[in-house]
Formats: C-alpha cells, sequence, structure tokens
C-alpha cells in the first residue's frame, strides 16, 4: 500500500548577523535563505502537523510490449530469475538475452526469459 501523507512543520531559529544597520542585516538574511541548503543553525521544531489521506494500491510501471506481453526491468527479471543484477546485466549486455532500451533504461520479456532457460536447460551432470 501507499499512502499519501501531507507534513507541514512550523520551526524557529536564532541567527546572529553582522551588518551596519537593520536594512543590511535583513538583505543578508533573505540571501542566506534564498540558497538552498544553507546553514541556518539548529531549528527548533514548535509544531509538526500531519495529514494521512487515503491508501491507494501502487500502480504497475512495466511497459507492455506490442505483442501484450508483459515486459519486466532487469532487476526485476533477476529477482524472477533468482540470480543477482549484475549477473543478468552481462547475459544482456553479451547478447545471451535480448533486451528492449527504452530511453535509457532495459526491459527484459517473459518470452526471453523462458527462452534463455529452455535453451541452458540440461539434463544430468
Amino acid at each position: 500500500m501507499r499512502y499519501k501523507a501531507t507534513v507541514s512543520r512550523v520551526q524557529t531559529a536564532v541567527r546572529y548577523i553582522r551588518a551596519a544597520d537593520r536594512e543590511a542585516a535583513s538583505a543578508k538574511l533573505t540571501e542566506e535563505l534564498a540558497r538552498p541548503y544553507a546553514f541556518f543553525g539548529t531549528w527548533d521544531t514548535q509544531v509538526t502537523d500531519v495529514d494521512l489521506a487515503e491508501a491507494e494500491e501502487p500502480k504497475p510501471y512495466a511497459p507492455v510490449a506490442a505483442d501484450g506481453s508483459l515486459l519486466m526491468s532487469l532487476k526485476d527479471a533477476a529477482k524472477h530469475l533468482g540470480i543477482s543484477y549484475n549477473t543478468l546485466y552481462t547475459l544482456v549486455i553479451e547478447g545471451e538475452i535480448d533486451h528492449v532500451q527504452i530511453g535509457a533504461r532495459r526491459y527484459v520479456s517473459r518470452e526471453q526469459l523462458n527462452t534463455f532457460i529452455e535453451g541452458h536447460t540440461k539434463r544430468g551432470f
């Protein structure tokens, strides 16, 4: 399950600023707070309010191939086969398992996994 949470927090901090006058101090403070990760000292949380919305089922993220078969990410395909991601990645790069590349990501169809398993299944020692 996935829950959407909205968190509101009121925090206060004390900061001493060296400046010639009040306007210069205000300008320095405004400039410092505009930086994404500016150090501002220790923050003290005054109030925290958490609101949890309704739960929703996660949406499937694997794309569907043109023939209707479901594509699996390399990570999911490795789990499906019971091997490490690195081993599967090596098999894909070496051409042992055919894959589909969409953008920078690679996907493997269940059919290709079954073909690979059938082609490497051996009887006896």
